[in-house]
């Protein structure tokens, strides 16, 4: 009895952990293959928006690197003169567990948004929010699909 339940649990511990470091050497390695622009400028759910490339970000992580951060504070100047509001929202792919995919995914929406707001945006026109691995945007069975669906929403509100 006892003793199955508890190498049960540890079973999924370390299957947790498997997924966790599968999802971030694949998050090195399409980080290596990354070609094209960190960010692009992309019509989303009908408003004028932007996507932010999870190549923008060190794997696994919600720390942007520099060519990102120059990028995000260019950006930025060009929201402030909309005088529009805008919504941030982080995705992830499907490895590893919901509940890290929702926390990674919000940390680095939040990221977005404190680039923003130190580049003059007001934060009253801004909200981040992570959405996890809801909303794939291409299959996850790739990968691909999967670094396409790691990636944050700038939407116009």
């Amino acid at each position: 009895g006892a003793i199955a339940v508890e190498n049960s649990s540890r079973l999924t511990e370390a299957q947790a952990k498997d997924a966790e470091l599968a999802r971030l050497e694949e998050e090195i390695a399409a980080q290596v293959s990354a070609r094209g622009d960190v960010l692009t400028r992309k019509t989303l759910r009908g408003k004028p928006g932007y996507v932010l490339s999870a190549s923008a970000f060190k794997p696994g992580k919600a720390s942007l690197d520099s060519e990102a951060r120059q990028a995000l504070e260019q950006l930025a100047q060009k929201l402030k003169s909309t005088g529009s509001a805008w919504r941030i929202e982080g995705f992830t792919d499907n490895l590893g567990s919901d509940s890290a995919n929702l926390q990674l995914s919000k940390q680095r929406a939040e990221a977005v948004l404190a680039v923003f707001k130190a580049n003059g945006v007001p934060a009253g026109k801004l909200s981040a929010k992570g959405m996890g691995s809801s909303n794939p945007i291409a299959s996850n069975a790739s990968k691909s699909g999967r670094a396409q669906n790691r990636r944050v929403e700038i939407i116009q509100k």
